[in-house]
């Protein structure tokens, strides 16, 4: 499986767009349990209008019982913030993290096998056109999380770069 968890990111002035239902379909097909996050939660008002459509979309989808005791996450990228109840200010992505660990399937881990990891990178550029990056992993290798975007985009080419060199 590709996936093992997925979110429904719905604004609140807009609710749920059209391609959301296609999306959320195939997310049902394959028995992911969406994390819902609304962003740009006004007020009460209109996180509880976005909440009842996305509440009937899931319903017109044929969503089971247990698809539909959803996680709620209201947040705000652009801040930084998210919380469970929009009466209790957010103060970090912590209610965000903990919905993904609650909620995502954990891998099946062979602990005696070596490490194995999909990445795929998919961008584009106004030059070359759509660009995909699979980087690979050697034992050598001494991986972490970069600190930018831009910083991983440079690391990838390096190691890229490097595996070429040596055909």
């Amino acid at each position: 499986m590709m996936a093992d968890g997925c979110f429904l990111l719905v604004d609140a002035a807009e609710g749920p767009l059209p391609q959301t239902r296609f999306v959320l379909r195939k997310a049902f097909a394959v028995r992911l349990k969406p994390i819902v996050i609304i962003t740009r939660s006004i007020g009460r008002r209109a996180g509880a209008r976005v909440l009842n459509a996305v509440f009937d979309l899931f319903i017109e989808l044929g969503a089971d019982d247990a698809t539909l005791e959803f996680p709620i996450i209201y947040a705000s990228g652009r801040q930084g913030i998210a919380t469970h109840d929009l009466a209790v200010p957010g103060q970090d992505l912590h209610p965000l993290y903990n919905a993904i660990l609650d909620t995502s399937r954990r891998p099946e881990v062979e602990m005696d096998k070596p490490l194995q990891m999909l990445i795929l990178s998919i961008d584009h550029s106004e030059y070359v056109g759509r660009n995909r990056h699979r980087p690979h992993l050697r034992r050598q290798d001494q991986e972490g999380p970069a600190r930018r975007p831009d910083e991983a985009r440079r690391q990838a080419h390096r190691r890229h770069r490097r595996a070429n060199s040596r055909i």
